[in-house]
């Protein structure tokens, strides 16, 4: 052999010799002993080179005597037997273990045990007793021997022969000895790394993801994938519900196979839980290439996902890889391979979603905000409220003959609040039975019987008996792909305290069954009813909560709805906490508080702070739509003498400023369901919302097509203008030069508008995920109207006038001799003080100041008023106004009543509080309080100082 073939050997001999990288030496070793099911004695050890032994005694068994000593040096471990040297002391049976494990992971990886085998060593162990795994083995004793002598001839029989042998170090064989064998790694340490890594990722991704957000009522595409090279697949479409579980039920991967491998999916707030339920193997099956599920946001309205983390309910598939989960925008991606599947085998994820960005500062109307995920946001529930359920049809005369009725107390804790409920009377009729379930503020209605047809209007209406809920706003039916065939949710109707649903055209059949949904069958009506809410009380409310919590909420801005939430929210940007208002219970939560605080019902806390009904201020219903009767239609050439009356889709509504929109899913064409509309009228707005998602390309040329809106009962004042109101999310096509009106009606022309799902050179994609829709298919329209002369005259400031020319008479003496009182000229908005011995006048017009009179022979314009309340620094009273509102909000004790006005009085502008004796006021722009509670004159600050502290816009 060469001296290149020894080295060569020798580095392959070394190469097969198992690692000794490691040393027990300063490691903590927990040394255990265990007979049967039971830890009879653990000890936790430092492991020293420098003590001998390290465990003195180990005494097993007090009773019998039973004890070792175990000294470990570097990388042996020596057991030595020092108890009582009897035969019956020694014999363990076959469950007794030494266990030796590496507390803190600090070791690397033990490959093998290896028992050495010196003069000392115990009777009855061997090596097939030593059992490795990677941080610690374990011994079997089984049935060690051990004796000073023969206690009788039936020991001898037995084999137990004494263990005495004086070229042992102890004079025994009682010893066993060990050498560990260590490998390169320590998985050990290393998943604890991962998984603190993992920790730590979701930490963070909880720190900037949106924890409010949730899947449920947004359309989630699921799709499965064979493999990266397979054209088939199976893809479901359904809207996300956490009313339903699961969402959908027997999801095949293999949808042409006689066998094929089932899963039911759940999509509950932020988590997706796949759970396998059934494949042609009981035994389960493999899978080896990059196969699995792909969830999706169907039409962009979720924000983006920016991580996922695994929840381990206990039921992971074996050989399930995480780190091959991706997410990509709104796309999951979860590839299962390697993965091999058993029978109700779980994954899931919990998604974490991006934050909308907060406002910097928001006074927007919430009534404003569109689409369903932020309608009846603080959600009412029908839980605990008598609610009446009846049958009707209509009679040949057209009116409607009620036929069975239960009521009953509406409950969260029962599945179904009404079981078997017929809709007709006779026993020969196609009898229908529902069972009917109230949930939060939805209600849901199955059909048990599955063989019906309703070809003329029958149904179910629900009644408030005692009047004890909000008023009923609207009612959206979800789900409608679970609904039964020829089911018309255009046919429910509602009022204050009730809701009609006509089941007329539904019908079901064998032909209804539909595998897809959660019975099997399309025989599920599902709808959500949207509720009033009083917000200016939900506002006072939070105002008192911040009063008595002024150190945690020092200041807020206004309250508002987020884009993807459901709750309505308040922020002090001082000390970063929110109240949050959702499902009729009040939060607090931001750096001063762990989680969501439970602050209690919003019923409890207004009876706690002694909260009020709101009594809301007369609407403006000269410049709003609110209160006004409109009708709606959809025309051909409107304004065409030829033809000015082709409708094709007609309504009219009284607008309501709390429903949104005012008309859902508006049908130009009656007969048919691929063009739909909500609108919305906001005060002085109109918004128009396309709301199918076909590509859909409107009219053009001569054939003009479009919206017509008509002040019906001439109730408002004249049309002056229309113009955009947003055109950010406006159609494409859109040509705000077409729109035509008269004093009374609008003409919305849509030639040229169209909303397509693709692009080319002339045509721009209608998706859009910044709209609040996610499309764009918003036309929003700013309508402006004359005003009359009382309305514009309010809108005048006299008071801040009146100090303007208080001003000007010490400036201008010689004009203005003396003070006089200011007034409105005739039928006009000139505000003026006239001086009649000079003939002079003071005028304010059209926001200008105006001398005239005496030596001015014409009106004198002597600037804008803006640039004279700063020439002669005239304060905004309103603006302080607010400002004293603000105080008398955050001390109630100190300003309990708020004045009917505020005053001057001594230079101050101010209010003084009678049941307190106290005053606050502003003075050289400096604000002060005074009274029996101060002692004196107390300065609080500039007037821009308290403006900031307060918040005042």
């Amino acid at each position: 052999m060469t001296r290149l073939q020894k080295i060569i050997f020798l580095i392959m001999f070394i190469a097969s010799i198992p690692l000794q990288a490691e040393s027990l030496h300063g490691n903590k070793i927990e040394v255990k002993y265990v007979r049967g099911e039971k830890e009879l004695l653990t000890k936790i050890i430092t492991v020293s080179d420098d003590v001998t032994p390290d465990i003195p005694e180990f005494r097993v068994l007090n009773s019998t005597g039973m004890k070792y000593s175990i000294n470990i040096k570097k990388d042996i471990i020596l057991i030595t037997y020092t108890g009582i040297y009897d035969d019956w002391t020694l014999r363990t049976g076959y469950n007794d273990q030494f266990k030796f494990i590496d507390v803190d992971d600090t070791l690397n990886d033990i490959t093998s045990v290896e028992l050495i085998d010196p003069l000392s060593r115990l009777e009855g162990i061997d090596k097939y007793d030593i059992k490795v795994w990677t941080n610690g083995f374990l011994v079997e004793m089984r049935d060690p021997i051990c004796s000073s002598a023969h206690s009788s001839w039936w020991n001898q029989m037995l084999g137990i022969v004494k263990c005495n042998y004086d070229e042992s170090p102890t004079d025994y064989r009682n010893q066993i000895t060990f050498k560990v064998h260590f490998s390169d790694k320590n998985t050990a340490r290393e998943e604890k790394e991962k998984a603190e890594k993992e920790a730590a990722r979701v930490a963070e991704l909880r720190k900037i993801s949106d924890p409010d957000f949730s899947m449920d009522g947004h359309t989630i595409y699921t799709n499965w994938k064979e493999s990266v090279i397979s054209t088939s697949s199976h893809r479901v479409i359904v809207t996300a519900s956490d009313h339903v579980n699961p969402d959908i039920d027997d999801f095949s991967t293999l949808p042409n196979s006689e066998n094929p491998n089932l899963w039911d999916i759940n999509f509950h707030k932020d988590t997706i839980e796949m759970s396998f339920s059934g494949s042609e193997d009981s035994d389960g099956y493999y899978i080896n290439d990059s196969s699995g599920f792909n969830f999706m946001s169907n039409i962009n309205t979720v924000p983006d996902i920016i991580g996922v983390a695994v929840i381990d309910t206990g039921s992971l598939p074996d050989g399930f890889d995480p780190s091959l989960i991706t997410v990509e925008k709104d796309t999951v991606y979860v590839d299962l391979k390697g993965a091999k599947i058993g029978y109700n085998d779980i994954v899931k994820i919990q998604l974490f979603f991006a934050k909308t960005p907060e406002p910097p500062n928001t006074d927007e109307d919430n009534s404003h905000i569109s689409g369903l995920i932020n309608v009846g946001f603080i959600t009412r529930s029908f839980d605990t409220h008598k609610i009446k359920v009846k049958s009707w049809e209509v009679t040949t005369e057209g009116a409607k003959e009620f036929l069975n009725e239960a009521t009953v107390k509406a409950s969260d804790e029962v599945k179904f609040d009404v079981e078997d409920f017929t809709i007709y009377k006779e026993e020969s009729s196609p009898t229908a039975n529902w069972s009917i379930n109230f949930h939060e503020d939805v209600i849901a209605l199955t059909n048990t019987s599955n063989n019906y047809m309703h070809t003329t209007s029958a149904g179910f209406s629900f009644e408030d008996v005692d009047d004890t809920m909000p008023d009923i706003l609207g009612v959206i039916a979800f789900h409608n792909y679970y609904a039964p065939t020829g089911f018309d949710p255009s046919l429910i109707t509602f009022d204050a305290n009730h809701i009609y649903v006509d089941l007329k055209g539904s019908k079901c059949s064998l032909l209804c069954h539909f595998e897809e949904s959660p019975t099997r069958y399309k025989n599920r009506i599902i709808l959500k009813v949207i509720f009033a809410v009083d917000y200016p009380r939900v506002d006072t409310l939070l105002n008192a909560i911040e009063s008595v919590n002024s150190v945690n909420f020092p200041s807020h801005k206004e309250s508002y709805i987020h884009r993807w939430e459901t709750s309505y929210k308040r922020y002090s940007p001082t000390s970063n906490n929110y109240l949050k208002v959702e499902n009729n219970t009040v939060y607090m939560e931001g750096d001063d508080y762990e989680g969501l605080v439970n602050s209690g019902t919003l019923d409890t806390l207004y009876e706690t702070y002694d909260v009020p009904y709101n009594i809301p201020e007369t609407a403006d219903t000269l410049q709003s739509f609110y209160g006004h009767n409109i009708y709606v239609n959809y025309a051909f050439n409107h304004l065409s003498e030829d033809d000015p009356k082709r409708i094709k889709g007609e309504k009219t509504v009284t607008v309501n400023s709390n429903i949104n929109p005012d008309i859902r899913l508006f049908k130009p064409y009656p007969e048919h369901d691929f063009i739909n509309w909500d609108i919305n009228f906001k005060e002085d707005t109109i918004e128009l919302i396309y709301r199918t998602n076909i590509s859909t390309n409107f009219s053009s040329g001569d054939n003009k097509i479009g919206f017509n809106f008509v002040d019906v009962d001439n109730t408002m004042p004249d049309i002056l203008n229309v113009s955009m109101a947003d055109s950010n999310y406006t159609m494409p096509g859109f040509d705000p030069s077409l729109i035509v009106f008269d004093k009374d009606s609008i003409f919305v022309d849509l030639s040229g508008v169209y909303c397509t799902e693709w692009v080319d050179e002339t045509h721009n994609y209608c998706p859009n995920s910044d709209s609040p829709t996610g499309r764009n298919n918003i036309i929003s329209l700013k309508v402006e109207f004359d005003i009359p002369l009382g309305q514009k005259r309010a809108k005048v400031d006299t008071k801040r006038i009146d100090a303007l020319f208080d001003a000007l008479e010490i400036e201008y003496s010689q004009y203005a001799p003396e003070h006089k009182e200011s007034y409105y000229l005739e039928e006009s908005t000139d505000y003026v003080r006239y001086y009649a011995s000079t003939d002079f006048f003071l005028k304010v017009k059209d926001n200008k100041l105006y001398f005239e009179g005496g030596e001015f022979d014409s009106e004198s314009d002597r600037g804008t008023l803006d640039s004279m309340y700063l020439l002669y620094d005239i304060p905004d009273f309103s603006r302080i106004d607010l400002l004293f509102d603000a105080v008398e909000l955050k001390y109630p004790s100190l300003f309990p009543s708020h004045p009917e006005s505020s005053v001057f009085d001594s230079g101050y502008y101010g209010r003084y509080y009678p049941t307190t004796k106290n005053y606050m006021g502003i003075k050289d722009k400096g604000g002060y309080v005074w009274g029996d509670s101060f002692g004196g004159v107390v300065y609080t600050g500039t007037l821009d100082s308290l403006y900031t502290e307060y918040n005042i816009p």
